[in-house]
């Protein structure tokens, strides 16, 4: 998760493959109370909440919300915050990367997320495990939340709630491809949100 691991994904797939395009997928937290864990969206603008560099996604229909990029794991009252400064939607740790990077090599971005966490959940302090390559620190935070039980409701919650949401992001990006694992351009233009 984060900036850095999105950046050496990007490079992977520079050096294996031509792009065509860039999509960000996955997980977000939800900014507004509409978005409930397992929805799936598309995002039309991404801003970056460090430099305020905002980033129009290639999907061609209106209406489509704006999503925040952060560098913490945002607790419901950052995703308040969130909301009103930059009016968006969502939040995640890692599509503004991405996006910057298709832009400098002139490739179209899309950006499509599900939600993990509802605007009200309440997540434990995540950011103090994240390591700087952005993997979570498995057994710190493991430690941690052993002698917290006022935790594991809320740990448990998210892991179904996180897993809803990888199998209907799995479902959202099943019916963008052709039979053969091509994107179907028109799965970028007009698909569901």
């Amino acid at each position: 998760m984060g900036a850095r691991r999105a950046g050496l994904a990007f490079a992977v797939a520079e050096e294996t493959s031509e792009m065509d395009a860039v999509v960000s997928v996955g997980w977000a937290g939800a900014l507004e109370d509409g978005l409930k864990a397992g929805d799936t969206r598309r995002a039309g603008m991404v801003v970056d909440t460090l430099t305020g560099e905002r980033f129009r996604t290639a999907f061609q229909e209106a209406g489509l919300g704006t999503l925040a990029t952060s560098d913490l794991v945002a607790d419901e009252r950052e995703k308040s915050r969130l909301a009103a400064a930059y009016g968006a939607s969502m939040v995640d740790m890692e599509a503004a990367t991405v996006a910057r990077l298709a832009r400098a090599h002139g490739v179209p971005f899309y950006c499509l997320k599900a939600i993990s966490d509802e605007r009200t959940a309440h997540l434990p302090d995540f950011s103090r495990f994240i390591a700087p390559h952005g993997q979570i620190r498995l057994r710190p935070f493991m430690m941690h939340s052993a002698v917290r039980p006022h935790t594991w409701r809320g740990l448990i919650r998210l892991g179904r709630h996180s897993a809803r949401a990888a199998a209907r992001m799995a479902e959202a990006i099943y019916g963008w491809l052709d039979e053969d694992g091509s994107i179907r351009a028109e799965a970028l233009v007009k698909g569901k949100r």
